[in-house]
Parts: structure tokens; C-alpha cells; sequence
């Protein structure tokens, strides 16, 4: 009756405030009775750590690679050897607070969106779905319609219940006091260089100094890189700078990635023309304010014995794996669009391996009768990457479309088209290191998106034309398969296998793909693959278990990692049931739960009982999918609050909690020593810009402009450089009168207050956010708590 009485909104609102004071009681008597549980708890009984508790946990030296670093302390190696992926537990201030926001509002919109039957991805008006995929911001956000007044009233409540129960919380450091102050004394320390091994999974500490030489020293050893050196303009054409000045470094890495940004901009362009596609399309995939890929290296710390960095090591001898970053590069979206198509050709090739339990069911489908004359082997090809030849690769990919064009998604692209993108995304492989710049001369970026299947395929072409159009190794083609550039199978007798690869590797035009092979020398022998060994007994029985490098160090997500236990929890289920997947039988089994068991308790880990099935509970797919709440995971007591929360107002809402700011990105940079600097002698936007650290070019920011001459403010935001943003603010400061800018905020103040004046003003970094809509509800929640001056009613709306 009351309902019917009322209008939904008054209702709504009156039934929320019952059960807000109702919670309140409930929720202020448990924690009154906690408080003295607790209490009395410890005055009576005294806390005992179980005597089992992290009982194999490793010292901190077989944890952390330590080069050529004498004066590192212990208390620094106690934090570095938490692992890469240790997070720690997050300060509940101002910041925390102001995240947590944005993060409700992000969710508002999609539950907005949803009642309107829309998604946010659906601001691109284009018919080609799999565009939609791409993972690039979208620079146009829509603001979504109001939904139903019990909708609204039941996110009003939840905002309000979430960061009431986050300000209320408590957060106690995950680390110990010594672990603490190694945290800072590595955070002062500008000395060193902190990256990840290859494969070990620890951390690698060196000294810049060696870090660079063992960069160098592979640039120069290794045939593929060239380096370039800047040049200058004459009468016979261009000739190299002598002593050239980090300024000339800069300016001919400007000018390359303004040179690579205008080739790529101008393929995109001419595929919407001849496609008719959508403009937000072609913005969105249009290439600017773009960055030249960058080189950093990874050291194969399982190349070498764990006791051979505990002397002085000598930078020449160690061995690393080149990775060029090229995120934001000006050929990162023609990349995402060539691999799209070319990854499902993947299908089509017998021999590829696209998963671990594609791995398990190639072993299980071995007949055993064929296999009792035979051994198990692996291969690995050397080097694959830089071995490979650009224009073989890419007639191989062409030769493949070609086959299967019929049953593949072209996204409305050509072959023409496409030869064209791959073409100038290969060839043009420029990167820099240490602000100068190199050049690929030959082989795969390893780092860019495409690299992997067109690898994949060009091997393919080989085996396809040498053993398997070889009547003598088609008993060994029936069982190969190759994960990249690793492959495994079964032959009669080393000679054998040695045979099989050449006759594959006779095939690169170039004579540079070379393979080392492992074989099972008797029925005891454990030949590994991947994250497996196996061996086939002398019945012809194919055995397996999981396998771990002797080299690798004993690394997993710690226990004391500022993780939801759901995910602690998961993880060690997941890795107990890949250890049973593998295992072919009980001694096999025993042996892979005890690699587990060995890893887990060297993490901090209690002892549980293995013998436990995975519960983990299958994802149905449903057409009603409900919205997705990201928020900073703080306690297990905060997760259960929300998440019950959430159901008892019968939200169509999915809370997932996320851990905090792991180490690997605090310590850890693919561009160390490749800072973007301003150039500009004249800049009129760096000497105005008050944020520490910062300079013009840093983008996707929401700046405030602080006028001083009145103190007054503007708040706003942008994806392009502040340079370019801020230049545009201070021309309609400067020129309030001129046509094109006398609508403009800051053209409207200068000429109402400060007439003929010369603008003065400071620009002020607030937040960096690369997330369109993330960036834009910042924007809006900065204009609502300082309430800028500035900026016209049409904004503040």
C-alpha cells in the first residue's frame, strides 16, 4: 500500500534509509563484540605462529640475482626477493578514496547503459564488429541517460555505503620493519637498475653502468642491429654530425617517429576512403603522439648456476633476450589489425600448439604400438626472431591467406591492403636504446603484436615443404608439434631426429635456422617440453609430469602478497590441478604435487591438503550479463560488505577486487634510459608547469590552469600533449578577440578581467589517466569539489 501510495523515487528512498540504519546497528554491536572478542583474546591467550608455516621458505640470496652490486643490503634484498608480483597494501587516503569513486562512477554508467539495452563500446557507429575488439581508447564518450528513479537511488546508495565502509577501514602493512626500510632505501637509490630475469622469475639487480654494457654489447655483437647516426642536410645529400649532442639524438628520434606516424596515418587513411568506413573509425586507429619503439633486455639467468653470480661477472659473458617495446609506437595500430587476421590461420596449421591442454591431448592420442621402437625428443630453433627473413615471412603469410581466404575474417580488408601493412610494419623497424637510435635490419621485432604467428607460419612453410612431402619422416611428421619455436615428437634414434631437423632447417633460403635437440637416451631418461618432461618407456607407454628448471628459483605469488585470498586460493588450486593434467600416473603425480607443494611453502604458504579437487565453479554464459565494479581490494571484511551489499539490494552487479601496486612497477621500466624531453628551447608550457617530475609532453592528463594575476582556475583534460592543450590555452589568452577564439574559456576571462594584459599563468599536473571515460569522470569530479571559475556554465553542466 505504501508503494502504491508514493512515487517510485520517494519509496525507493524511505526503503534504503530503513536498511542503512538497520546495517548501522547490526554492523556497530559486531564490531563493538569483535573489539572485545579480540580483547580478551589477547589478554588470556597468547598468538603462536604454526610451527608449519612457511617452513621452507629460502633465504633471500636464492631468491634476488644480484650483479656486480657489492653494497646492496640485506634489508634491500628481503624486499626484492617477495617477487615481482608481491603488492603491497595501499594507504586509505584522499587518492584511495578519490579512485574508488571514479571506479563507482565508471560502473553507474554501465549500469545506465545496460537498462538502456547499450554497452559504452557502442559509441562507435560502425557495422564491422570485430573492430570493437581493439584495444585503444575510443576518443568520443557518450553520457549516458538518467536511468529509473530505483536504479538511480540504488547507486546513490551503494556509492554511499562503499566509501563509508572504505573510509572506516583499517589497512596494516604487509611488511616487515626491515623489509620497510629496504623498501625505501632501494626507492633513494638512483645507482642501480631492477628488471626481471627471462624465465627465473626473480628479480635481476645490476648497476646502470653494467645494465648498459650488457645492452651494448649485444647491440654490437649481434649482426641484425645497425646503428644509426644522425645526420644533416648538404649539398650532395646527407652526411653524419660529428660529435653529435644528445639534442641531435633527440631531434632524429623526433623526426623518425614523425616519419613513421605520417607513413602509417596515410595506409589507414586510404583503406577508410576505399572502404567507406566510419570517421570515429579512422580516428580512432590514427596514429598520434606516438613514440619510437624502445630496446630493453632480459638476462637468461638459467643459462647459468646459482652460484655464479656470487662473484664478480664479467658483462661480456652474460646471455640476455632482446624485447623492443612498441606500445604507443606510431605502427602499433596497423600491428593490432595484421594480427587479428593473421592469428586465425593459426587453425589451420596441424602442428601448432595453441594451448598447454592441446599439449596434453597431443600425448594422449601417441599409440603406444608405434611408439615402442621409439624415443621422445625436443627442439629448440636458435634465435628464431632475428633468424627469420622479412619478405620470406611475409609471402608465407600471403601464400596461407590465400588458401584459406574463404574461411577467415578479412575485416573488410584486401590482400593488397594488407601486403601493404605488413610490409611497412616489418621493414620498418626502428627502435631506440639510451637515446639513439638502431635499426633491425632483418628478422622480428620480439614485441610486436604480429611477430608471433607470422613465426609461427613461417615455420610452418617450412616443415610443410621439407618432411612432410618426405616419404622417410612421416612416421615423425605424424606426431610433431611446435609451441613457436620450440617442437617436441618421437623418433627411432637421435641420427633420426638429427635427419628430421635438418631437413627442416635446409629449407630457409638464408641457411640461418638452426636447432638444438634433446633426446631420451634410454627408458629413465626425462626429456622436458614447455612446463612438462617426458619420457616413453620401453612398453611404448608415454610418460609425463610437470617440470620445473633446476635454475629457476622457487617464485610464486607470496601469501603475504596484498592479494584477495580468493586469488591466492585459486592460483594454488590451479597449479595443483595443472600438476595432476600432466601427471600419466601416481609415481608421476607424487612427484609433480611435490614440485607444488615445494613452491608454495618456499611463498609462506600453510600445508593443505592436496588431495582436494578443484571446486572451481564453471561460468555459464548468460545473455544478461551484469556489470563489472573494479575496486582496490583493501581486507577480506571490506570484500564481504560490498559483495553482500551488492546482493542484498539486487544489483545485476559483478564487485571484483584487485590487488595494489605490485614491485615489478615500482622498480621496473621498458624505458629506463628513454625519456621523452621537450626540445624546445622557446617552450612557453615546461617553465609554466609546477608539477614535479613533469614536462609538455606527457599526455592523457587533467591539468588545472591557475591564472596569477587573480588566482582564478580552470579545470579541464586532454589525450594530446599538454604541450599542444596548453599552447591553445595560452593563444586564446593572448589573442581573447581573434574569431576563432573569443568563445574559449580562458579568451572570455582574459578579456573581461585582464584586457590587454600578457597571460600569466601556472599549469598544474592533476592526474595522468590513458582511460578515455576513467580521464573524463576526473575531470568532472576535480570541477565538483574546486568549483573552477574559469571554466563556462556549459562545461560545469
Amino acid at each position: 500500500e505504501l508503494k502504491s501510495s508514493l512515487n517510485g523515487h520517494t519509496f525507493w528512498r524511505l526503503d534504503n534509509i530503513f536498511h542503512n540504519y538497520n546495517d548501522y546497528i547490526k554492523n556497530t554491536t559486531k564490531k563493538s563484540l569483535q573489539q572485545k572478542y579480540n580483547w580478551l583474546l589477547d589478554k588470556y591467550y597468547k598468538k603462536t605462529i604454526p610451527s608449519d608455516c612457511g617452513k621452507i621458505v629460502q633465504d633471500s640470496s636464492d631468491r634476488v640475482t644480484v650483479i656486480n652490486v657489492p653494497d646492496i643490503s640485506d634489508s634491500e634484498k628481503a624486499v626484492l626477493a617477495l617477487g615481482p608480483n608481491f603488492s603491497l597494501s595501499p594507504k586509505v587516503d584522499d587518492r584511495f578514496i578519490e579512485k574508488a569513486k571514479v571506479d563507482l562512477a565508471r560502473c553507474a554508467v554501465q549500469m545506465r547503459n545496460k537498462e538502456q539495452k547499450e554497452t559504452v563500446d557502442t559509441t562507435v557507429d560502425t557495422t564491422i564488429n570485430r573492430w570493437y575488439k581493439s584495444p585503444f581508447q575510443i576518443p568520443f564518450v557518450r553520457t549516458p541517460e538518467t536511468a529509473t528513479y530505483e536504479t538511480e537511488d540504488k547507486l546513490f546508495q551503494l556509492n554511499k555505503f562503499v566509501i563509508a565502509t572504505m573510509q572506516n577501514a583499517k589497512v596494516e602493512t604487509n611488511l616487515t620493519r626491515h623489509q620497510r626500510s629496504g623498501l625505501k632505501a632501494l626507492k633513494r637509490r638512483e645507482d642501480i637498475h631492477v628488471s626481471v630475469s627471462d624465465k627465473c622469475g626473480e628479480f635481476v639487480v645490476t648497476t646502470k653502468q653494467t645494465q648498459k654494457q650488457i645492452t651494448l654489447e649485444h647491440l654490437d655483437t649481434t649482426e641484425v642491429y645497425k646503428f644509426i647516426p644522425p645526420t644533416r642536410k648538404c649539398k650532395s645529400g646527407y652526411t653524419p654530425i660529428t660529435n653529435p649532442s644528445e639534442t641531435h639524438y633527440s631531434r632524429q628520434i623526433q623526426r623518425k617517429t614523425t616519419q613513421l606516424e605520417d607513413g602509417a596515418n596515410k595506409i589507414w587513411k586510404d583503406i577508410c576512403i576505399n572502404h567507406n568506413f566510419d570517421y570515429k573509425l579512422w580516428v580512432n586507429f590514427n596514429s598520434v603522439n606516438s613514440v619510437l619503439p624502445c630496446l630493453y633486455v632480459n638476462v637468461k639467468t638459467h643459462k647459468f648456476d646459482v652460484n655464479y653470480f656470487s662473484n664478480k661477472v664479467n658483462p661480456t659473458d652474460l646471455k640476455v633476450r632482446p624485447i623492443i617495446s612498441c606500445c604507443s609506437s606510431p605502427t602499433e595500430h596497423l600491428a593490432w589489425i595484421a594480427t587479428q587476421i593473421i592469428s586465425q590461420l593459426l587453425t589451420h596449421i596441424p602442428t601448432h600448439l595453441n594451448s598447454f591442454n592441446h599439449h596434453l591431448e597431443n600425448l594422449a592420442r601417441i599409440d603406444e604400438v608405434e611408439t615402442t621402437t621409439k624415443r621422445f625428443f625436443s627442439a629448440d630453433v636458435n634465435a628464431l626472431y632475428t633468424n627469420l627473413n622479412i619478405q620470406g615471412c611475409i609471402q608465407s603469410v600471403m601464400e596461407m591467406i590465400e588458401e584459406f581466404q574463404d574461411q577467415i575474417d578479412m575485416m573488410s580488408i584486401t590482400l593488397v591492403e594488407l601486403q601493404i601493412i605488413l610490409e611497412f610494419i616489418l621493414t620498418n623497424s626502428f627502435f631506440s636504446y639510451n637515446n639513439k637510435m638502431y635499426k633491425q635490419e632483418d628478422g622480428l621485432f620480439m614485441g610486436l603484436r604480429p611477430s608471433p604467428p607470422i613465426a609461427v607460419i613461417r615455420l610452418w612453410a617450412f616443415v610443410r615443404d621439407s618432411v612432410y612431402t618426405d616419404t622417410r619422416f612421416l612416421h615423425i611428421a605424424r606426431n610433431i608439434k611446435l609451441y613457436i619455436d620450440d617442437g617436441c615428437g618421437t623418433a627411432s634414434s637421435r641420427e633420426e631426429a638429427e635427419m628430421f631437423l635438418k631437413a627442416i632447417a635446409n629449407k630457409d633460403p638464408d641457411g640461418k635456422l638452426s636447432w638444438e635437440l634433446d633426446y631420451q637416451t634410454d627408458d629413465s631418461t626425462w626429456i622436458p617440453f614447455l612446463n612438462t618432461e617426458v619420457k616413453i618407456d620401453l612398453d611404448g607407454k608415454v610418460r609425463s609430469r610437470l617440470y620445473r628448471k633446476p635454475q629457476k628459483r622457487q617464485i610464486t605469488l607470496h601469501s603475504n602478497s596484498h592479494h584477495p585470498q580468493s586469488m591466492k586460493a585459486n592460483t594454488l588450486k590451479n597449479s595443483i590441478s595443472d600438476a595432476r593434467k600432466v601427471s600419466s600416473g601416481d609415481d608421476e603425480e607424487k612427484h609433480s604435487i611435490s614440485i607444488v607443494d615445494t613452491l608454495y611453502r618456499s611463498n609462506g604458504y600453510r600445508p593443505v591438503d592436496l588431495t582436494e579437487e578443484n571446486t572451481k565453479k564453471s561460468n555459464e554464459d548468460t545473455e544478461d550479463r551484469p556489470a563489472i565494479l573494479c575496486l582496490d581490494y583493501i581486507s577480506e571484511d571490506v570484500c564481504r560488505m560490498i559483495k553482500n551489499y551488492v546482493r542484498k539490494m539486487k544489483l545485476n552487479l559483478k564487485v571484483i577486487f584487485l590487488p595494489g601496486r605490485k614491485l615489478r612497477s615500482i622498480f621496473c621500466s621498458s624505458r629506463p634510459y628513454d625519456h621523452l624531453k621537450c626540445l624546445n628551447t622557446r617552450c612557453e608550457v615546461c617553465p609554466r608547469i609546477v608539477t614535479k617530475g613533469r614536462n609538455c609532453l606527457v599526455k592523457n592528463v587533467v591539468y588545472k590552469i591557475i591564472c596569477n594575476i587573480c588566482k582564478e582556475i580552470y579545470i579541464g583534460e586532454t589525450s594530446r600533449t599538454v604541450h599542444q592543450r596548453l599552447g591553445e590555452h595560452l593563444r586564446y589568452a593572448r589573442y581573447p578577440e581573434t574569431k576563432s577564439n573569443c568563445e574559449q574559456a580562458l579568451a572570455i576571462h582574459y578579456k573581461t578581467c585582464h584586457d590587454n594584459a600578457e597571460p600569466d599563468m601556472s599549469f598544474d599536473i592533476l592526474t595522468v589517466q590513458p582511460n578515455t571515460s576513467r580521464r573524463k569522470i576526473y575531470e568532472a569530479m576535480f570541477i565538483y569539489n574546486q568549483k573552477p571559475s574559469i571554466n563556462l556554465r556549459e562545461e560545469l553542466k
